[in-house]
């Protein structure tokens, strides 16, 4: 959380605002008794934080002024979305809307059918993407006598709640720090085949081995016209020697083959040997096709120290290798 202040809300406050925020926020030692709080982990460290109440507090940690402990009506009052972090080298891979995501489906299912929040500057692009409108904003006092701007948030519970299957899937992409944002609900939406389910989109395809409601395996295609970026590939470590990322990835060869791909390209730091063994070989990055070139996993995602692979594809056929 302290990270989360120092490191994310300069962008948006002056020096002496992000200093008196940490008057009112931090942790709220009541979500975790109520056993609704949730934390992001990655490597064995917290990555995000995040969670909900069923109380009527609306923001701030142990120590912050105006705490409401009573509960709250699911009928005619909201739940509220509390104590949202992201460390600041872990954003923008979707850890704060798969803690919204768990906070939404774990509050519909107590009855309520709305969220409210109230929002740093840092915090609101991300609501706002995530459907809170705002309906009033604040400034919340503090004792150093500097006013923080914040903005009460709130959202409907509708019916457009991340599966479980969705919501398995994103939890594996991003345990594994592969980025889900640009990923919607229709991407994971299950579809028959014998290797995997499969969600399509107009840019990308996702594609999970196992139980329909918790996949062992997930990967993402990318689609670039002939070529296709093969941009994220996770295993539950449960299944890792069962066979499921060779799975995982004929099926999205197959697939890029009957899309008519003519080449898949991967960028990876730990597993060239793993994916030479499938006949993925160097590729220099300014042989790129140009189409790949431009994807932002390549321009901005990927660190310049990632080995670029390739293989060929024959459409609507098998595969080769470049």
């Amino acid at each position: 959380m302290r990270r989360s202040i120092d490191g994310l809300l300069p962008g948006f406050l002056p020096p002496e605002a992000v200093a008196a925020s940490h008057d009112f926020m931090g942790v709220d030692s009541q979500l975790v008794r109520d056993g609704t709080y949730f934390v992001v982990e990655a490597g064995g460290a917290v990555v995000g934080c995040g969670g909900w109440s069923r109380r009527a507090t609306l923001f701030g940690g142990d120590h912050a002024a105006g705490r409401e402990a009573r509960s709250l009506r699911p009928e005619d009052e909201p739940a509220r979305v509390r104590a949202m972090y992201t460390d600041p080298a872990h954003v923008r891979r979707g850890i704060g809307r798969h803690i919204l995501a768990l906070c939404e489906a774990a509050a519909a299912s107590e009855g309520f059918g709305a969220l409210a929040l109230m929002a740093t500057a840092a915090g609101e692009p991300l609501y706002h993407a995530a459907g809170f409108a705002v309906e009033e904003r604040v400034a919340v006092p503090t004792r150093a006598g500097v006013a923080v701007p914040c903005a009460r948030m709130r959202r409907p519970i509708g019916s457009d709640l991340p599966s479980p299957l969705e919501r398995h899937a994103r939890a594996l992409l991003t345990a594994a720090g592969l980025p889900t944002q640009d990923l919607t609900p229709a991407h994971f939406a299950p579809a028959p085949g014998d290797a995997a389910l499969g969600g399509s989109g107009d840019s990308a395809t996702v594609c999970m081995a196992g139980h329909c409601t918790a996949p062992h395996g997930v990967v993402v295609m990318e689609w670039r016209g002939t070529a296709a970026l093969l941009r994220s590939l996770v295993v539950d470590p449960a299944h890792r020697a069962a066979g499921t990322g060779r799975a995982l990835v004929e099926a999205a060869e197959a697939l890029a083959a009957r899309r008519g791909v003519e080449t898949v390209v991967l960028l990876t730091t730990t597993a060239a040997p793993w994916f030479a063994a499938l006949g993925y070989r160097p590729m220099a990055r300014g042989a790129l096709p140009a189409a790949i070139a431009a994807s932002p996993q390549v321009s901005g995602v990927c660190p310049a120290s990632a080995a670029v692979m390739a293989k060929v594809i024959t459409p609507g056929g098998g595969a080769g290798h470049r």
